[in-house]
């Protein structure tokens, strides 16, 4: 696990370099409109990512399970019964989009205002749509790698996709090529590196290799039935944390999306840091309670809070009085965050850090109808004050609408659940999974 850890450490700090490299380059680039387009479909296309159904995550469960029980007959069935339903979901959707593709006004969707931010948005979309398509079952490699904790693998791939992404950024913006290359260069190289992460893994480990006689509809209705949950999960998290640009473009226009994502994306680098570990925490989750080890758990659990705590306060309390300095350095003065954002970015960013480690134990026991409703009261508290605030102050609203929904139906009431959760493993109840 601190191999993992380490590794994704590194990961992230070459994904938030080429990050911080990138966004100025693009901005002077595209100007605020336009690469407010492309964040505001970033964030739409992200909306999509429960499109497989929760099916990934309820593998990750399944298989951190049978690994951690030595059962790789039932890991074969499931890669298989996975697989095979993620590219039938795949070429399902892809089928759907370019049917509808052509009927859609991209430039009103997306309330664009130039003619050339207009004529860039159906592409661009296009362009992140087939990105994701190839995500989409692709993706399965890095949930695997998780679950029989090699993590780190999935940072060095995720690490080579950020390098390429930023030099295929640079090269669009060298040959002065439009917003859809950009978007190719940056979505596409990730997407690059989780087929090739696949084919590693599968000459690495030829019984992991999928197969048609492997698949079992049993297993198949078994990971839908836990993935059903993580479906709704997704849904609900996805609109919780991903509408904001769409209200922004939608209410303001998308030049108010930069005002606000460029400060959120430094704001956003605390709770990316302080989640080093999580990731390996979830699967570790899975496999201790899949042994009865209710200490080890509580012991890990207490630890990545009081971490990511002692990591987030500080940190939020400092960006606040310095991230204006920070970006004029960074970006210029194209983008001036008020000091009323700059608060709710500080404490939207003190909150998800905490979020981090709660939702890792709930998800590595488990506990998922109890998030589910938790994160769609949530998800429908947070786009409604968000559409109010947002109409009220301006930008800052929606990161207050969302600070407000996660203290009230997220952070509360999950610190009063866990422990009763613990208290059945160490009782050896059934059903963590029935929280």
């Amino acid at each position: 696990m601190l191999l993992s850890g380490a590794s994704s450490s590194i990961a992230r700090v070459i994904q938030m370099s080429t990050l911080f490299i990138s966004v100025p380059f693009a901005i002077r680039y595209l100007g605020t409109e336009r690469f407010g387009l492309w964040m505001t479909i970033n964030s739409v296309l992200a909306i999509a990512s429960f499109a497989d159904f929760g099916l990934g995550n309820g593998l990750l469960n399944v298989v951190a399970s049978a690994y951690g029980k030595g059962d790789f007959d039932a890991i074969k069935r499931a890669i298989s019964s996975s697989v095979l339903v993620l590219f039938a979901i795949s070429g399902l959707f892809s089928a759907a989009f370019w049917a509808c593709f052509r009927y859609i006004h991209w430039a009103h969707v997306f309330n664009t205002h130039s003619r050339t931010a207009g004529q860039e948005a159906g592409p661009a979309v296009a362009v992140f749509f087939c990105c994701f398509a190839v995500s989409l079952p692709f993706g399965i490699v890095q949930r695997l790698q998780l679950a029989y904790q090699e993590g780190f693998l999935n940072g060095i791939w995720s690490a080579a996709g950020s390098i390429l992404g930023l030099v295929g950024l640079f090269l669009a913006i060298h040959m002065k090529l439009g917003l859809p290359w950009l978007v190719a260069a940056v979505a596409g190289m990730p997407a690059l590196m989780l087929v090739l992460n696949s084919l590693v893994l599968l000459i690495k480990r030829p019984y992991l290799r999928p197969s048609w006689s492997s698949y079992s509809w049993h297993m198949s209705e078994h990971i839908l039935k836990m993935g059903g949950l993580f479906f709704v999960l997704q849904v609900a998290m996805t609109i919780g944390s991903q509408t904001d640009n769409l209200v922004i473009s939608r209410i303001l226009g998308p030049e108010y999306v930069t005002q606000y994502a460029v400060p959120l994306k430094l704001f956003q680098c605390v709770p990316i840091f302080a989640g080093f570990f999580m990731q390996a925490l979830w699967p570790a989750y899975g496999e201790a309670a899949s042994r009865k080890d209710a200490g080890w758990i509580r012991n890990a659990y207490r630890k990545s809070l009081a971490v990511n705590l002692a990591i987030a306060i500080p940190a939020a309390l400092f960006l606040m009085l310095t991230a204006r300095t920070i970006v004029h350095y960074w970006i210029g003065d194209t983008v001036r965050p008020s000091t009323l954002l700059l608060v709710g970015l500080g404490s939207y960013c003190a909150t998800y850090t905490l979020i981090g480690p709660i939702s890792a134990l709930m998800n590595g026991l488990s506990v998922l109808k109890f998030q589910a409703v938790s994160w769609s009261l949530m998800a429908i508290a947070n786009l409604l004050l968000s559409i109010f605030l947002t109409r009220s102050i301006g930008i800052s609203g929606v990161v207050f609408g969302t600070v407000v929904a996660q203290i009230l139906f997220i952070i509360v009431p999950s610190l009063l659940h866990i422990p009763s959760c613990l208290r059945k493993i160490e009782t050896g109840a059934e059903g963590p999974a029935a929280g």
